[in-house]
């Protein structure tokens, strides 16, 4: 290992680390500067196996630190203080704010900016040369210098300004400028790699391209930003869609056409909504490139598009500063397993096609598989990678709850259909690693269901529900069979409309009742009777009772585990229905049953821009269980050429397999005659009933005097939390708490060993070096 490599290395992890320890705005952007030189020297000592990409990868880098420290300092002298909550005060100039965001991506390597390319090209060089533990340590490193800025941004963003900003229009200008040239550096670098690799450029992306239109487009009204948002989600999709496989189609169906529904209940936001599209509509440009994207390069672009976009959405919600970090630290995480597992699979291939990875052989294919597949399990929330999702789709905004939750979820479940369907079975010390597949969807589906029971907040009820219903579709699409993964396809249809319908009624009845604690509810059945009617639709389908669609999904599934021999697992996913059952019922009966709270009489039906499709997901769900045909019979013929096989005979609209019959239309004819026989006859019976007053009853041999003793709803489930409350505390939560302390701890060591005595720092710089110089003759010889 060269001398240069070895010194670049340890500056760039130990800057990062002392940068981990500082609230101080200049010194955090010192130590930055420090880790950015390190990382120039690494760099360096690595030009020979660079070779031509040397200027490139260089360059990338130091144009991107030189320009956005530049643009840091010359901010940094328009904040008044020097904490780093002070920055709060840019937030009185939208577009400092936006400068300072495309500072934080420029240092950190995020596309389109040039040190997202020389990223891709550095990493790439380590796998090719087998340079796999300085891989791992700079990819660690790049975590840590991430969260180290997004932790300041987030504290920007949502901290209360206690000082003004200091307005200078010279600094102002030259921050601007810095920006765009960031933005042009950006192109030319994209430019520059389309000529090296005829891979194209990241900036000339259509859909990015009309992303970016909502920055300068920001002061205009938001409805006139939504209805543009709206179109161009759907001109995308019909320009689109003939070129898409079945399997991505329906993806994006879900994506596309799905987020221009949910942008239906944005119209309920008035004035500008200043910084909410822009960032929304990088996403959807991720999400769209993601599912058209051929090559490793255009699919790891898309991917941290995707997660850029989706953390500036979370991180405008209320209380979401620490959950959005949570986010982007584990997205970026798993973001960089993904590259690492691309570059390990391409070898030093400039153009690396995502199919090659089927031919992926020897000990090197497992290594790929769990890489690859640790990303994608990040964006699920798979259990154990999950702690990031509670506090983000329950502190995220009404309408962008069911876009995090109904959306950008099913890029994860995209991401392990490419994978397994390229890669199929891999086998690590004799384990088939699908089989951890299954046991991982298993255990979130089981676990996320116990951990939804025990909420009192609604929405994380919501939210550990998710983490249940993704694990039901990665179970499906491990067990590597047809069956097993139309059932994935199903339940990634029907996840996305129940839930997103769901979170949309509870942040309508937040809207509404100023709470998301259930207990603080209770008998809004009269006064919101369209977002009880949500919820009941909803949680029907959910539970896979007849007729809605979720009945059709566990008539799959059961068909599906039919054609395996992994029991026990199956053992865990049966048990995660009828825990299911409890949060579901609890859900329904908390907000909309017993009897309403005082202040809450006066409630009304939530805004008829939340209702609205709201009613539509309502109509789509009693058509698909009607219908199932026009969506799943394509792709069921689609998956039946993969597998060469075709378990299910679609008769019509009557469906067969080896193990029994689904009719959704009987199933509908015999539900509809039971419901109507059993109103008439109890209309019947109670035609001289007595209407009995809310306090005219007699409860547990007591007469009630006021709402509260007639609805408990607190700690509603008790007697299960004594028997499966075992299961509750937050293990994962720990660990990597755990594992923050440890780096924190090892930033303040570190912090305290720089006293600003010069002697000292002489004496460190010494032993520094021979250390460095020591490790470096170890490596080489």
């Amino acid at each position: 290992m060269p001398l240069a490599t070895g010194v670049g290395i340890v500056t760039f992890v130990g800057a990062n680390l002392l940068a981990l320890s500082q609230s101080h705005d200049r010194r955090l952007l010192g130590y930055s500067s420090v880790g950015q030189i390190g990382l120039v020297l690494l760099v360096v000592g690595q030009k020979a196996l660079l070779g031509a990409d040397f200027a490139y990868v260089a360059g990338g880098i130091v144009i991107s630190h030189a320009v956005a420290k530049a643009g840091l300092f010359w901010l940094s002298g328009m904040v008044k203080g020097r904490a780093l909550s002070d920055w709060a005060a840019l937030r009185q100039n939208p577009a400092l704010v936006v400068a300072f965001a495309t500072f934080i991506a420029m240092l950190t390597g995020l596309p389109p900016f040039p040190a997202f390319y020389a990223k891709w090209v550095l990493v790439h060089e380590f796998a090719a040369t087998g340079q796999l533990p300085m891989l791992a340590i700079f990819l660690i490193a790049a975590l840590i210098e991430a969260g180290v800025l997004f932790r300041w941004f987030g504290k920007a963003i949502k901290h209360d300004a206690q000082r003004s900003l200091t307005y200078h229009l010279s600094r102002e200008t030259i921050v601007l400028i810095a920006m765009l040239a960031g933005w042009v550096w950006g192109w030319v670098w994209g430019w520059v790699w389309g000529a090296l690799s005829d891979q194209g450029n990241v900036l000339t992306a259509l859909p990015l391209l009309f992303a970016l239109l909502f920055l300068p487009m920001d002061i205009l009204p938001a409805r006139v930003k939504n209805a543009i948002a709206m179109a161009g989600l759907v001109v995308w999709f019909v320009i689109s869609y003939q070129d898409l496989d079945p399997l991505r189609l329906v993806f994006m169906i879900i994506m596309m056409l799905g987020g221009a529904v949910l942008f239906l209940a944005s119209f309920h936001h008035q004035g500008r909504r200043m910084g909410f599209y822009a960032p929304a509509m990088i996403m959807y440009a991720g999400m769209a490139l993601l599912l058209e994207a051929f090559t490793a390069f255009q699919f790891f672009a898309a991917w941290e598009m995707l997660t850029i976009g989706s953390y500036f959405l979370i991180l405008r919600g209320k209380e979401s500063e620490p959950h959005a970090l949570s986010y982007i630290l584990f997205s970026l995480g798993g973001a960089f397993a993904l590259l690492a597992g691309l570059a390990l699979a391409a070898q030093g291939q400039r153009i690396f096609w995502i199919e090659d990875l089927s031919e992926l052989t020897g000990t090197l294919a497992p290594w790929v598989f769990v890489l690859l597949a640790l990303g994608f399990l990040t964006k699920t929330a798979a259990m154990g990678l999950h702690i990031w999702l509670p506090g983000a789709h329950a502190e995220a905004e009404t309408d962008v709850s069911p876009m995090v939750s109904g959306i950008l979820l099913k890029a994860g479940l995209f991401g392990l259909f490419v994978l397994v369907m390229e890669m199929g079975h891999q086998r690590l010390y004799g384990v088939d690693l699908t089989h951890l597949l299954v046991w991982l969807g298993a255990l979130s589906a089981f676990i996320g269901a116990v951990l939804a029971a025990f909420q009192e907040d609604a929405k994380r009820l919501l939210a550990y529900s998710s983490i249940s219903q993704m694990g039901y579709a990665v179970f499906g699409l491990a067990l590597m069979n047809h069956l097993g993964w139309l059932l994935a396809m199903m339940f990634a249809i029907n996840h996305f409309v129940y839930k997103s319908m769901l979170f949309l009624a509870v942040g309508g009845v937040k809207e509404r009742t100023h709470t998301r604690l259930m207990y603080q509810m209770g008998g809004l059945i009269t006064l919101m009777p369209l977002s009880f009617v949500s919820v009941l639709v909803g949680i029907i389908a959910m539970s896979g009772v007849p007729p809605l669609s979720g009945f059709g999904g566990r008539w799959i599934f059961y068909n599906a585990i039919m054609s395996t021999d992994l029991r026990l697992p199956m053992v865990l996913v049966f048990m995660a229905g009828p825990v299911g059952f409890l949060y579901l019922f609890r859900l329904i009966h908390t907000i909309f049953l017993g009897q309403p709270k005082d202040n809450l009489r006066h409630v009304k039906e939530a805004p008829f821009w939340i209702i609205l499709p709201q009613m539509l997901f309502v109509a789509f769900l009693i058509a698909f269980a009607a219908l199932p045909g026009m969506i799943l019979q394509r792709v069921d013929r689609y998956i039946g050429t993969l597998f060469g096989d075709q378990p299910l005979v679609w008769s019509g609209r009557i469906v067969n397999s080896a193990y029994g019959t689904w009719n959704p239309v009987a199933i509908w004819g015999v539900i509809i005659v039971v419901f109507v026989s059993v109103l008439g006859l109890l209309i019947w019976m109670n035609h001289n009933a007595q209407r009995v007053k809310q306090f005219n009853i007699v409860f547990s041999a007591e007469r009630p005097f006021k709402p509260q003793t007639t609805h408990f709803a607190w700690n509603f489930f008790a007697p299960y939390r004594k028997a499966m409350g075992f299961l509750e505390p937050p293990v994962s939560t720990s660990f990597w708490t755990g594992v923050t302390n440890v780096l924190h701890g090892t930033a303040e060591f570190s912090r305290k060993l720089y006293t600003g005595n010069g002697q000292t720092y002489a004496v460190h710089l010494l032993l520094f070096v021979i250390a460095v110089y020591l490790i470096s003759m170890g490596a080489s010889s």
